[in-house]
């Protein structure tokens, strides 16, 4: 099956795509690592790879929405350029704290997602994209600045990390083979494709010569408003059937 995949051109920071994806919240996470490869320096589509991490330990951001029922999208930026990609709700399975994206048949460059609250409260919010499934258009910007990636749960939440910027972190630039961003020390905007227009309104019931350049980031803090680490958290539902065992949406409170 044919994977819907939209490119956009724009600023990591500054510009809300055309293609920006509705979300009604989203959730700024402290990002780990994000690469994005291209062995072949541009001549070879397929060899280009990306994988992006955030990680946010004791961390009290739920897992809402259900990516099984409605779907998701994964949004992608690399300083200029971005990308966003239907996650088809048939490739999602519930997987302990969260839920989990394998491509199985699939066409499309993403090979998996990961959305997902540990037993031990890590937050992981992960991607990997392969120019070999699918095209990806995201090369190394030789040299870049920063990046970002965000999973929208239709009907839900979006997640997101951003690195480099006012995030901070380590950044690599190895010409048009290697870009990759390390070790964050603070939240940042999301993509501009999943960024929301408003502040969210939550209820009761929701090798060449390598470089390396070292940037610290200002926190951001707990703010309404832009950036998109809005700081805004939902109340955690944690019932997860209802009285007669039917089970129940992330965002569907119970009734005793």
């Amino acid at each position: 099956m044919a994977r819907r995949s939209l490119i956009f051109g724009c600023s990591v920071l500054a510009c809300l795509s055309s293609a920006t994806l509705a979300s009604a919240a989203a959730k700024s996470l402290l990002g780990k690592s994000f690469v994005v490869k291209d062995s072949s320096a541009g001549t070879d589509p397929t060899r280009r790879r990306l994988v992006a991490i955030a990680k946010e330990k004791a961390s009290s951001v739920p897992v809402f929405g259900d990516p099984t029922i409605d779907g998701a999208a994964l949004a992608v930026e690399v300083d200029s350029m971005g990308q966003i990609v239907d996650l088809p709700a048939n490739q999602w399975r519930a997987v302990p704290g969260g839920f989990r994206y394998d491509r199985g048949g699939e066409e499309g460059p993403v090979e998996s997602a990961v959305v997902r609250l540990g037993r031990r409260g890590t937050f992981t919010l992960k991607a990997v994209l392969s120019g070999a499934h699918g095209p990806l258009a995201l090369v190394p910007p030789n040299p870049g600045r920063e990046s970002g990636f965000g999973i929208v749960i239709r009907n839900a939440l979006t997640y997101c990390a951003h690195f480099g910027g006012v995030a901070g972190g380590t950044v690599v630039n190895d010409g048009a083979r290697l870009f990759a961003v390390k070790r964050p020390t603070a939240t940042g905007p999301c993509p501009s494709g999943v960024q929301p227009t408003t502040p969210p309104t939550i209820s009761s019931t929701t090798t060449s010569t390598t470089t390396t350049t070292t940037l610290v980031g200002p926190a951001c803090g707990d703010v309404q408003g832009p950036p998109s680490c809005w700081g805004v958290r939902p109340p955690e539902t944690r019932n997860t059937r209802a009285p007669d065992g039917t089970r129940l949406r992330n965002d569907t409170p119970a009734e005793v």
